[in-house]
């Protein structure tokens, strides 16, 4: 058996830390998450944001949120409204999402911006009862141009 400190006798605990130091260059360069791994996308984010400002004027038209708060609600969903074409181009959002068309994605910023304008006058007007009306009109002939299913 070679002493400790002969060149063969260091030969092993070299070759383990050449290892080691391998492995540990190796698990460095291993794949990393996405700075926004587990963040909603754009579009996610969206639609939530649509989903809480329908909520909102739902609620006004029950007398369970106030009239700065429906407006900013329905100024909110306008400008989300305004920006569909954007976050669902039709191509993608055919292909992305599995029970849309290219039609449909086409179709939707229009539907959506018929109903906004009814929606935003109502809530100017303060009357409750014609909001309440306005958002049901909204959910159905807006939205309803791609959730064709219920997504409550």
């Amino acid at each position: 058996m070679p002493a400790p400190n002969s060149p063969r006798g260091s030969r092993p605990l070299r070759l383990a830390s050449l290892c080691v130091a391998l492995l540990a260059l190796v698990a460095a360069c291993g794949p990393q998450n996405p700075p926004n791994a587990g963040q909603p996308t754009p579009q996610a984010g969206s639609m939530a944001r649509m989903l809480a400002d329908v909520d909102c004027l739902h609620a006004y038209g029950r007398g369970d949120a106030t009239q700065p708060e429906a407006e900013a609600a329905s100024s909110e969903l306008a400008s989300w409204s305004s920006r569909m074409a954007e976050l669902f181009p039709p191509e993608e959002a055919a292909r992305l999402y599995v029970d849309m068309t290219p039609d449909m994605a086409r179709e939707a910023p229009a539907a959506m911006m018929a109903t906004i304008g009814p929606l935003s006058a109502a809530v100017r007007s303060g009357n409750r009862a014609k909001v309440a009306a306005a958002v049901d009109q909204t959910e159905q002939q807006g939205c309803g141009a791609c959730h064709r299913q219920s997504y409550r």
